[in-house]
């Protein structure tokens, strides 16, 4: 005979295997009923369909994000985990969210056509721009005094609090959200920093949902900066995580990103320095070693010179007396010209070869007939000596 189960022992192990199965947050369509909120703010109902029931419960904590128009009668969706509740042997539904099934379905059909309009203009296709290695400046765009806030700045005191760090709170979910938030983030760009961070806390998907709306996608293009979108938990999936430079699966994971932790930097920092001077002194080294190579050189030196100076004295030299010599037959060869033409051009070589000059008695050549007609007396000027002549009248 098998084991004796208490009653309660087996409802505990029932429960178990359902908190360990594959039941959890899973997500449950059906008509809502008997929906109804106690005092404790928990929110108890049912939900139901043509084949079956089931009994559902929502925590304060997680009710108080319900539609507040939430009536029976209304096809709704549910993320829940399906639980026993032992003290009464209850199969039941632990809700984390609920959604009116109307409203779902329209606010997906917009983030569907915003999502197809951004891959039409190339949007989704952008380069994403680096973070930088060390931010001087991170702004924050979030939540008034929200967790998600204190949990931001609580990672970057831990991991680097001198790096300067700017919050803008603004509304980041409602109607007024829809013109907060992209004002907010105008407002960070002009701030001029790194980069700047964007998000909030997790929330239902109606909370949440400003980050699929296009005036709070068209600012987050907008952005000079490497943007990071840190909007709800991992599971959140919005356009804002499309169109961002970066996706974070939470705001604390966005710090994580955007801050590098001091202690690593100094570490590598210290590592570099240590590179660096190992490589400086082998460089060093290096010239210290060819600086006493030269030095050697340098030391045998003078007699290795003296005699390629000496060799090259009397290769200039020889080179000098060729270009001497050469440069004297050319110049005796003029000279000789010189004293060619001279020769036969000298008036006394002429008057040797039988010719005279006729002067007049003021010693001026006469180069005429007419002149020497008219003349007294003239002089004849042969190679050895003179003689003067008196010109005859013509018969």
């Amino acid at each position: 005979m098998s084991e004796t189960w208490q009653v309660g022992e087996l409802a505990h192990h029932l429960r178990d295997i359902l908190r360990n199965s594959d039941v959890k947050s899973v997500a449950v369509q059906g008509e809502l009923t008997q929906y109804k909120v106690a005092a404790s703010g928990h929110a108890y109902f049912s939900l139901k369909d043509d084949d079956g029931k089931l009994d559902c419960v929502a925590w304060r904590s997680k009710a108080q994000h319900f539609p507040n128009d939430l009536e029976d009668g209304m096809q709704v969706v549910v993320i829940a985990s399906v639980d026993l509740y032992p003290p009464q042997g209850r199969l039941q539904m632990q809700v984390e969210q609920l959604k009116p099934l109307s409203t779902i379905g329209l606010l997906e059909e917009v983030k569907r056509k915003l999502i197809e309009k951004l891959r039409l203009n190339g949007d989704l296709e952008r380069l994403q721009r680096p973070l930088p290695f060390i931010p001087r400046h991170v702004v924050i765009v979030t939540g008034a005094g929200s967790a998600a806030l204190a949990d931001m700045l609580r990672i970057r005191d831990e991991r680097w609090p001198d790096i300067r760090c700017t919050v803008i709170e603004t509304v980041v979910q409602g109607r007024d959200s829809h013109s907060m938030l992209p004002r907010a983030l105008r407002a960070a760009y002009c701030l001029q920093p790194d980069v700047v961070v964007v998000g909030r806390g997790g929330g239902s998907p109606e909370d949440l949902w400003s980050f699929n709306l296009e005036p709070i996608i068209e600012a987050i293009l907008e952005s000079p900066v490497p943007i990071v979108s840190a909007v709800g938990h991992e599971s959140d999936h919005l356009v804002s995580d499309l169109v961002a430079d970066h996706r974070a699966a939470t705001p604390t994971h966005a710090m994580e990103m955007v801050i590098p932790i001091r202690g690593d930097h100094d570490m590598f920092l210290d590592e570099f320095t240590d590179r660096i001077g190992a490589a400086l002194n082998r460089w060093l080294s290096r010239r210290r070693e060819r600086l006493n190579s030269l030095a050697a050189r340098l030391r045998s030196a003078p007699l290795i010179g003296l005699g390629k100076a000496r060799q090259s004295l009397l290769m200039l030299k020889n080179s000098l007396t060729r270009s001497a010599d050469a440069r004297l037959q050319h110049e005796r060869r003029r000279v000789e010209r010189c004293r060619a033409v001279l020769q036969l051009t000298d008036p006394e070589a002429v008057l040797k070869r039988g010719w005279s000059l006729v002067k007049s008695t003021d010693g001026k050549l006469v180069r005429s007939r007419d002149v020497a007609a008219k003349a007294a007396s003239l002089s004849l000027t042969f190679h050895d000596g003179d003689i003067a002549v008196k010109p005859m009248e013509d018969d």
